[in-house]
């Protein structure tokens, strides 16, 4: 599927099964963090 999205891209979390946002918090807050500061300078 990222494949198909422009500007996506996939990650795997050891660890993660259905629930990564729990099991994997650290991870996942730094990839939404490292998100939200890439695409904060976009123009709308």
């Amino acid at each position: 599927m990222a494949d198909a999205i422009p500007g996506s891209r996939f990650v795997v979390l050891d660890g993660a099964a259905h629930l990564a946002a729990l099991e994997c918090q650290a991870e996942v807050n730094t990839l939404i963090d490292g998100f939200l500061a890439e695409h904060a300078s976009l123009e709308q």
